[in-house]
């Protein structure tokens, strides 16, 4: 028979340690869910249809809109990578969180031109470079 006792505490996550995992998985949860990845890739679909009625440019015209996010949130990702390696998730997910709501709510004062929405999708996820899901 041999003397080692089996971790119990570590395994099953008790104690202090454990609450702590619980309210980093909850903030990571609603932080993920208010994010650049939901609010602008998954929900982009659901402004196509007001904005063409808005300005009249056009569905093709639109959704370009959302390829350049996709082609900008491609081209970034690296640099997310090499400032999360240097800095740290948690440092670069504070200091993108305001520039990304801040550019969000921009949207609000988009004045009708073509070029100014797709230099927004192109500015936005460079404003959360922070929030996406690898943060």
């Amino acid at each position: 028979m041999t003397t080692e006792q089996p971790l119990r505490g570590a395994a099953l996550g008790s104690g202090k340690n454990a609450r702590r995992g619980w309210l980093t998985a909850a903030a990571a949860l609603i932080g993920l869910t208010c994010g650049p990845s939901v609010l602008t890739v998954t929900t982009f679909g659901a402004f196509i249809t007001p904005l063409d009625r808005e300005f009249g440019w056009g569905v093709p015209a639109i959704t370009l809109g959302a390829s350049i996010l996709s082609v900008t949130i491609m081209v970034i990702s690296p640099v997310q990578g090499l400032l999360i390696d240097r800095f740290g998730g948690r440092r670069l997910v504070l200091c993108s969180a305001p520039p990304f709501a801040v550019s969000l709510m921009a949207m609000y004062f988009l004045p009708d031109n073509l070029m100014v929405f797709y230099l927004a999708w192109a500015i936005i996820p460079l404003c959360g470079l922070g929030l996406w899901p690898v943060s």
